[in-house]
């Protein structure tokens, strides 16, 4: 795959970043539990692979488009990706029962929302910007495919990037007593059972990290 770098496009390679976080996690978590050493070179080897065909296909990425580059460039740096070891769960029992048959929302649709996501709507732009229509699109229950894959991608960016603090005061709890974001909870689990469970409330309000 490293000889076929040119192939892959942004979404890919933020799909290779978590990736590469995950697996930087799992060493880390290793380096207390003994694992054998040759597990430790396995997955050595590969992220020095991964590491390698993420920034081949980076580079390639931000000559032939740079304006599109730049827009996530915030969630393609090497640091990003640290995930908290309580990223580890969901509940199957919440998984969807069936899908929509209609497309939730488009490639512009999902850009757009992203980009208020990580400031990068506009030059300065601010970060953790939710519209009641990205809301209203990023918590559509019964989404497949492309539109589901990028409904989760909004959640992690929001857990990543925005504030904990301001996510979780400002959640309110509907009428059957579902919160959103529960304190005390991997905010990642809450909006991935959430995500295939029920549709935002809209009672709640999400800020930027300044306020």
């Amino acid at each position: 795959m490293e000889s076929q770098y040119q192939d892959i496009n942004l979404d890919a390679v933020l799909g290779f970043h978590i990736l590469q976080g995950y697996l930087r996690g799992t060493l880390e978590k290793w380096s207390s539990a003994h694992e054998s050493l040759a597990q430790h070179a396995r997955i050595e080897s590969l992220l020095r692979k991964l590491s390698s065909l993420i920034e081949k296909a980076a580079h390639f990425l931000a000559q032939n488009d740079p304006k599109y580059f730049k827009e996530f460039e915030p969630v393609l740096g090497p640091h990003f990706w640290v995930f908290p070891r309580l990223w580890n769960q969901t509940d199957p029992l919440l998984a969807y029962t069936a899908f929509g048959s209609t497309k939730c929302l488009t490639e512009e649709m999902s850009d757009s929302c992203l980009t208020y996501l990580l400031g990068t709507w506009k030059e300065s732009g601010k970060s953790c910007i939710v519209t009641s229509t990205c809301r209203n699109i990023m918590t559509k229950p019964g989404c497949s495919d492309y539109s589901l894959s990028h409904q989760l991608f909004y959640f992690l960016f929001a857990d990543m990037l925005c504030s904990v603090a301001c996510l979780v005061s400002l959640t309110s709890t509907n009428s059957d007593g579902w919160r959103p974001f529960s304190p005390g909870r991997s905010l990642r689990k809450d909006a991935l059972e959430n995500l295939v469970s029920k549709p935002y409330p809209t009672g709640v309000r999400w800020c930027d990290p300044n306020m």
